[in-house]
């Protein structure tokens, strides 16, 4: 018998060293990546570039003397209701085409830059250039929403019945997308600065040229 308990202890000890600990297995690094990658996109656009770069683009969509109180307000409420119906129709489009979902915003955001750079000169001020603007802002903001919830059942999707790898990756991914939310806002607020002194000097150039103009006559 004290054979036996012996033969069976170092079974018993070999098994307690076997016990999972409470540090999560690392995920995958080429799965952890692409969700951190897409989610850092997504909010350096949406949470960072877009919210400094709207008045610009209100501006160059608004009718010259013009208020644009109304074209930000129409944003403002069109971005709060997108951006809750995109979580609210991830019920309904339970999509895992995440790299689409990306692709389809980097899009809407190519438009977006465009109306905040006047680029046509001259195209975007009138109702129509206002719309669009709002339309790009609700698609942007819808599309944001509908990827977030998507992204989070990804995740779960992958990692079923692994509760702490689960967790890792979703505080790693959403620590990805704070980074880029805070990137976004340096560069936009970078942009903002160069485009408010490209105008200055514009307008200096033009008082300047005109007073010669006076003068000369």
């Amino acid at each position: 018998e004290h054979e036996a308990a012996a033969a069976v202890q170092p079974s018993s000890t070999r098994y307690d060293h076997q016990q999972p600990s409470d540090t999560p297995p690392p995920p995958p690094p080429r799965h952890l990546l692409h969700y951190c990658l897409l989610n850092f996109i997504i909010n350096f656009i949406c949470w960072g570039m877009q919210p400094a770069l709207l008045p610009l683009a209100v501006s160059h969509a608004t009718l010259l003397g013009a208020s644009l109180g109304p074209g930000l307000q129409a944003c403002t409420m069109a971005s709060s209701v997108c951006v809750t119906l995109g979580h609210a129709s991830s019920a309904y489009l339970r999509t895992r085409r995440l790299n689409l979902l990306t692709s389809i915003y980097l899009l809407v955001a190519c438009f977006y830059l465009l109306a905040a750079y006047d680029v046509p000169r001259g195209t975007w001020p009138s109702l129509g250039g206002t719309i669009v603007v709002v339309g790009l802002v609700s698609v942007s903001r819808w599309i944001d929403g509908l990827f977030t919830s998507c992204l989070s059942m990804e995740i779960c999707a992958a990692y079923p019945g692994e509760a702490l790898r689960k967790e890792h990756v979703l505080r790693v991914t959403g620590l990805a997308g704070s980074i880029g939310t805070l990137l976004g806002s340096i560069l936009a607020s970078v942009l903002v600065d160069g485009i408010d002194d490209g105008r200055a000097a514009s307008d200096g150039s033009s008082a300047v040229n005109s007073t010669n103009a006076s003068c000369a006559a």
